[in-house]
């Protein structure tokens, strides 16, 4: 019986034995016998391909949105993200959240369908981080109108997927993981709600065209609320009367400036910018003037500034023919038939200024106009006379005086400006945080930044 036992044993085994030989010998590594293995992709998924084009509809839960520090709170209303901010943008503090990595090599527009609620209205700036941690800074703000219905802002990437700050470098669109957000990056301290309805990325074709943009005429009088300017920490902006009144504490070194947004217009046909201003205190401040133009290119290959003189207001003429070149953080040529923006700084580089500057009015103007204000153009005889009476209250187009740097100039935070950012300071642009609420850390020596966004 054992024998027998034995040799069945043998005799049911060796198949068994055979069969693993013979499927040992013919193992190949074809894609039947192969397990399938999840591997990260090398790009993200083209971004109109991904849910039509919706990068965030919130219709989901908000778990993955973080925000920098308590000035700032998340909540779901239906299906939009409300923000509620207190003191928000001078410190640029900031919100965002992960999301799928996404390609937006096809659809570099990004359309917002936004509305806000508060005293002032917030000038709002979106970016974008790549998987490998660099940031697309260079895009304008766009200014959200208060109290107002949703409506469909724009944010034209296309060609700008690029960092300004801390350092150059290019954005890879095809790995892009992260999207944040900045209020008044830089600028006023924004009190308020911001409401986002949809953020979508159409492509270029589908970027509604602008409208004829104005020749010349003014960029505030002051008559109404000042809700369009921004400024630094060390600069402060109210009205008095119909005059815009500019307290500075210290403003110079850091390259402190403020500014504003306005409808665009077609410098082309009008490129002399007329400030009447004065100054008080106990030096005559220097004033520079650049512009920027829609896709958040400045004017500072070509520094335009002026003496502000004490007491008295005057006309001071900033023009800008032949200067529309951009030289930090870039090499660009400005688009003088689309300008949108002004800003200014206070003794940009130079000793801090204590004192105040009032400005009465802002006016872009025609050559002719120029000319007329300023006596040019009349006969001979009387030129030296209209030219030596009207020496005591203004002043002629500003000549370059000086060949602007990288360290002299705002990054469009952008902006700024921040972006734009419309930027509070010019040696440098914020970058964000990539963790919910982060611990604000220690400012620059003369920065008005704070990196709790780092």
């Amino acid at each position: 019986m054992k024998k027998f036992f034995k040799y069945s044993i043998k005799v049911l085994f060796l198949p068994v034995i055979f069969s693993g030989c013979v499927s040992l010998e013919k193992a190949t590594l074809d894609d039947s016998h192969q397990l399938a293995v999840a591997e990260d992709p090398e790009y993200g998924v083209p971004v109109l391909k991904f849910n039509k084009g919706v990068v965030e509809g919130f219709s989901n839960e908000i778990y993955s949105w973080w925000v920098a520090n308590e000035q700032l709170a998340l909540a779901k209303k239906g299906d939009t993200l409300k923000i509620q901010m207190k003191n928000v943008g001078p410190k640029w503090e900031c919100f965002g959240s992960a999301i799928t990595m996404l390609d937006f090599t096809e659809a570099s527009v990004l359309k917002l369908r936004m509305r806000s609620e508060g005293a002032t209205a917030p000038n709002v700036s979106i970016r974008f981080r790549d998987a490998n941690g660099y940031m697309a800074d260079m895009i304008p703000n766009v200014k959200v109108p208060k109290s107002g219905p949703f409506q469909d802002f724009y944010y034209n990437f296309t060609g700008k997927w690029k960092q300004a700050w801390p350092e150059s470098k290019e954005v890879d669109a095809r790995i892009i993981n992260e999207v944040l957000f900045f209020i008044n990056g830089g600028g006023a301290p924004y009190t308020g709600t911001l409401y986002i309805d949809e953020i979508k990325a159409i492509p270029l074709s589908e970027l509604p065209a602008a409208g004829p943009a104005a020749v010349g005429g003014i960029i505030d009088d002051f008559s109404e609320p000042i809700d369009s300017w921004w400024a630094a920490d060390k600069i402060n902006l109210m009205t008095e009367g119909e005059e815009l009144a500019i307290s500075v504490t210290g403003a110079g070194p850091g390259y402190e400036c403020f500014g504003r947004a306005f409808a665009i217009k077609d410098f082309n046909k009008a490129d002399i910018v007329r400030v009447k201003a004065k100054a008080i205190g106990d030096s005559e401040p220097i004033l520079r003037g650049d512009v920027k133009d829609s896709e958040g290119r400045v004017t500072n290959a070509s520094v335009i500034s002026h003496k502000i003189a004490l007491n008295e207001y005057r006309d001071y003429f900033y023009d800008y023919k032949d200067k529309f070149s951009q030289v930090y953080p870039d090499n660009q040529t400005v688009n003088p038939a689309e300008i949108k923006d002004i800003l200014f700084f206070i003794n940009p580089g130079g000793p801090a200024f204590e004192g105040k500057i009032y400005v009465d009015e802002i006016e872009v103007i025609t050559r002719q106009k120029y000319n007329e204000l300023t006596g040019q153009g009349k006969v001979e005889e009387n030129k030296k006379e209209e030219s030596s009476s009207s020496s005591s209250n203004t002043t002629t187009p500003a000549t370059v005086s000086e060949t602007a740097t990288a360290k002299e100039t705002p990054a469009s935070s952008a902006s700024e400006a921040p972006e734009v950012k419309e930027t509070a300071k010019a040696k440098e642009a914020p970058k964000a945080a990539t963790t919910a609420t982060k611990a604000v850390v220690t400012e620059k020596e003369g920065s008005s930044r704070n990196k709790s966004c780092c």
